[in-house]
């Protein structure tokens, strides 16, 4: 009798002991899940600025492009997590996706091309991700595949202010064909124009001091390395100083600034130890000057951040032994 009831009693400490250690791992998803969760809000809070100096500079079609994109991305994401019964944060990606490609585009763009680039954005998530890690940031592969697809409608920027006065022609030099010029032979706006989005551009490109504004707050809250904008905008104004261009100019046009802290600070397409982020940063940045000078293309930086996105998994597995990396390591 004895025997039978010291054996109940360990088969119920031992139960006791299996259901603390599920309701240890439940409670450390449900940590896990909502750190994640905090972190995407902080990213969609940090493009409000963005957002909201676009809709002041290109007029409230640029509300309908972000509202158009965002919610096609978020309506594929749950539609795809439906169908393979999948949890998780998936709808806030979904939405700093679809937020991240509407303010790459031109506020010219057709609202149903914008529907298709959310679903690009979610496809891309889904279909490169490997071990936690996706091959592309989203918002990247969405815009680059469009302007594969759409190449006029892709290029089709507009000048600030235009809804103002949509009666006068939007006549410019195509930024692509600016950017690959030195700075010399054309004529930029001035670096407070730039920094205040006086130019034509993307809808949340242009507005450095916005991107600023929101780069930062990433940073403050840890949600962002800031070692990646360092490293990137670094080697960007180096290769520029080669080059002989303006470095001012070339740090304020183009998506350089809003790449380098929106889109390569994705923990998900970006590498993981110090060492690896910085040369992973300062890959992009130097990609990304030396095919404005190089080559004619409206999404030259975006193709940048492609470039060094494919290097991630050689990043991820060498070693780097440096102070900043220690004794460096080698991840199977």
């Amino acid at each position: 009798m004895t025997a039978v009831m010291a054996t109940a009693d360990i088969s119920a400490k031992g139960e006791n002991m299996g259901n603390s250690g599920k309701t240890t791992l439940d409670s450390q998803a449900r940590e896990s899940a909502a750190g994640n969760s905090a972190a995407l809000l902080d990213r969609i809070t940090a493009l409000v600025p963005a957002a909201i100096a676009s809709i002041f500079l290109f007029g409230p079609r640029s509300l309908l492009v972000m509202a158009v994109a965002v919610a096609s991305s978020v309506l594929s994401e749950l539609a795809a997590r439906k169908l393979w019964k999948k949890r998780g944060a998936g709808g806030l990606n979904a939405a700093v996706d679809g937020l991240l490609l509407a303010l790459v585009l031109p506020v010219s763009i057709p609202w149903l091309i914008a529907a298709l680039g959310g679903i690009l954005t979610a496809a891309a998530r889904r279909l490169t991700v490997r071990r936690g890690k996706i091959l592309f940031c989203p918002a990247v592969a969405a815009d680059l595949l469009l302007a594969l697809l759409f190449p006029a409608a892709m290029s089709g920027w507009s000048r600030p202010f235009l809804y103002l006065h949509p009666e006068e022609a939007a006549a410019f030099v195509q930024p692509s064909e600016l950017l690959r010029q030195s700075a010399e032979t054309v004529r930029f706006p001035g670096p407070f124009q730039l920094l205040v989005g006086v130019r034509a551009g993307g809808l949340g490109e242009t507005c450095i001091l916005a991107l600023l504004l929101g780069g930062i707050y990433l940073c403050a809250r840890r949600t962002a390395d800031f070692l990646l904008p360092l490293c990137s905008l670094g080697a960007a104004a180096l290769f520029s100083l080669c080059l002989g261009r303006s470095v001012p100019v070339d740090l304020l046009s183009g998506s350089l600034v809003l790449a380098s802290f929106f889109l390569i600070t994705d923990p998900a397409s970006s590498p993981d130890g110090k060492a690896e982020k910085a040369v992973f940063a300062a890959l992009f940045g130097a990609a990304a000057l030396l095919l404005r000078r190089f080559f004619s293309f409206p999404a030259g930086d975006l193709c940048a951040v492609a470039l060094a996105d494919l290097l991630v998994p050689l990043l991820d597995g060498g070693k780097f032994p440096n102070r900043l990396h220690g004794k460096g390591r080698k991840d199977g």
